[in-house]
C-alpha cells in the first residue's frame, strides 16, 4: 500500500538566504558543519541546528522519496520561522 510521509520537513533555499542576511544582526551564528551543511547557532540555545541538503533541495527530496518503497507523495512542512516572518520579528 502507498504511503504520504506527513512528516517531510523543507527548509526553503530562501530562507536560508535570510537567516545569512538577518541572522547576525539578530543574534545568530552562521556556519557550515563537517558534512558541508548549512548551520545556525541562536544565543542561548545549547544545540547547533543544521538543514542537510536533503531537506533544502526540492529535487534531492523527491529523488529520495521515489527511492524510498512505499512513499508515493510528501506532505512537506517548513518549520514555523518560515511562514511569512522576517527574522527581526519571529
Amino acid at each position: 500500500m502507498p504511503a504520504i510521509d506527513t512528516h517531510a520537513h523543507w527548509f526553503p533555499p530562501e530562507w536560508i538566504a535570510l537567516l545569512h542576511a538577518e541572522g547576525p544582526a539578530n543574534g545568530a551564528t552562521m556556519g557550515v558543519n563537517h558534512k558541508g551543511h548549512e548551520t545556525i547557532q541562536l544565543p542561548g540555545v545549547p544545540l547547533v541546528s543544521s538543514f542537510p541538503t536533503d531537506m533544502v533541495d526540492l529535487d534531492i527530496m523527491v529523488r529520495n522519496m521515489n527511492a524510498w518503497k512505499g512513499t508515493c507523495a510528501h506532505s512537506r512542512s517548513p518549520t514555523r520561522w518560515c511562514i511569512g516572518r522576517r527574522l527581526h520579528s519571529a
